[in-house]
């Protein structure tokens, strides 16, 4: 049996056959999708724009997204995430290149004209190059005349009366990617086991030129003098390094000041001065423990100190402390932009 549904009033029905009732749906669901891009237009690309619209006329295509644009709006009703501010300060969008630095030379000044949680509204100078970065980085100066950045995608580029073009942003993207605290601290490489930097120094040094990044002593480690790599300290012997040592515990007879071994003041299963043969010795009143020196089991060193001993974990290097090499390990710090401190209390 055909498929068929019932369309019209109660007074008026007529059945229609499957042809006509697909046709019907697909006509409706175009015009659908126009209306939604005429909505909707102001706030996606025109990239966007296209894919939605085909989208909207791809026959027998259900798109979950496409049905959400396509619910009723009520005039004047903002249906953005994030509730948008009025804010006017001095801004500057810096396109990326591909290899990562920031292309300074083609910076752009403008002034933001609303703000939220989500993104930002600017008006720059027109400028045909905008259009060709999605990804930029932006700086809002604050009162105290200091710049905080963050990564932005564009969303749509709108030409002004004045001349002048107005760019609507979201926060997020590559850019935030780049700038992320993590990735702007040297973190150890557990193979190579020595500290790395997530990006080139050459690229680091870009963004310190234009005074975006600034360094920042973050710790001091002490390497391998051979390779560089990380190592690991023990207290050891100071001949041969080798952490293989012992101590014995010694006993000191105040009557007669006599120091021996602990076994040796252990006679007849009493505590006995082996020097002065007095018995029933009392710890505190008539002893004290002392700690021996200390005996290598390795060379039979002996000495009452060890010494600091690394040993590499990526060339089995074993030195004293004193030959390591001591490095720097420099992060960097950004004034990252906090959309919420630029809005002003209730």
């Amino acid at each position: 049996m055909s498929n068929a549904n019932k369309v019209g009033s109660p007074k008026t029905q007529r059945v229609l056959t499957t042809e006509e009732d697909t046709a019907l749906i697909e006509r409706r669901k175009a015009d659908v999708g126009d209306q939604v891009i005429e909505r909707r237009k102001a706030d996606v690309s025109d990239e966007d724009t296209a894919i939605i619209l085909r989208k909207a006329r791809l026959p027998g295509h259900r798109d979950p997204e496409l049905e959400e644009l396509s619910a009723p709006v009520s005039p004047g009703v903002d249906h953005r995430k994030h509730v948008r501010h009025p804010f006017q300060a001095p801004i500057v969008s810096i396109p990326i290149l591909p290899d990562g630095r920031p292309d300074w030379d083609r910076q752009m000044s403008g002034v933001s004209n609303n703000i939220s949680q989500g993104g930002v509204s600017m008006e720059l100078a027109f400028n045909e190059d905008a259009c060709q970065h999605k990804h930029v980085l932006i700086g809002v100066q604050d009162e105290n005349h200091i710049f905080h950045f963050d990564g932005v995608e564009i969303q749509h580029v709108r030409a002004e009366d004045s001349g002048r073009m107005r760019v609507g942003c979201s926060f997020g993207g590559p850019v935030t990617d780049f700038l992320h605290p993590e990735k702007l601290k040297p973190k150890l490489d557990v193979h190579s086991m020595k500290f790395v930097e997530a990006y080139p120094q050459a690229i680091i040094s870009e963004w310190m030129r234009v005074g975006i990044l600034k360094q920042v002593l973050m710790d001091r480690v002490m390497l391998c003098p051979k390779c560089h790599a990380l190592p690991t300290f023990r207290l050891a012997c100071k001949k041969c390094y080798s952490a293989r040592v012992t101590r014995d515990a010694l006993m000191h007879h105040f009557a007669c000041a006599h120091v021996d071994l602990v076994r040796e003041f252990e006679i007849d299963h009493t505590t006995t001065c082996p020097k002065c043969r007095a018995k029933n010795l009392i710890v505190g009143a008539d002893f004290e423990y002392l700690r021996g020196p200390y005996q290598c089991t390795d060379c039979c060193w002996s000495s009452s100190e060890l010494e600091q001993i690394g040993h590499c974990v990526r060339c089995d290097y074993r030195f004293s402390a004193d030959e390591a090499v001591q490095k720097d390990l420099f992060g960097y710090h950004v004034n990252r932009l906090d959309p919420l401190a630029f809005v002003p209390a209730p």
